[in-house]
């Protein structure tokens, strides 16, 4: 979403700033996965939350207040370098 923010296409005919949101969210994606191996929370967290006793076990195992914060920190380091990149970010 934030991608889409700083290159999303603000006029129908903007074609280089679809190109460009793609080309960023790609790379998001690839270093994302690189850095932890997926992009799926089923295969980053070890279970399917759309299974009701593997979402229970999640949240036994309390998951979701260890392993997502770091994913979603990983992200947001992510998405910042990317936009400092591109000139979007000041330093």
């Amino acid at each position: 979403m934030v991608i889409g923010l700083a290159y999303g296409k603000t006029e129908t005919d903007d074609d280089a700033a679809t190109h460009k949101t793609r080309s960023l969210t790609r790379r998001l994606m690839n270093e994302f996965a690189r850095k932890n191996g997926s992009i799926n929370c089923t295969e980053l967290l070890g279970y399917n939350l759309s299974n009701p006793d593997e979402l229970a076990r999640a949240r036994d195992e309390e998951i979701f207040v260890t392993k997502c914060p770091m994913l979603v920190r990983d992200a947001t380091e992510i998405v910042e370098n990317i936009l400092k990149n591109e000139g979007r970010v000041r330093t």
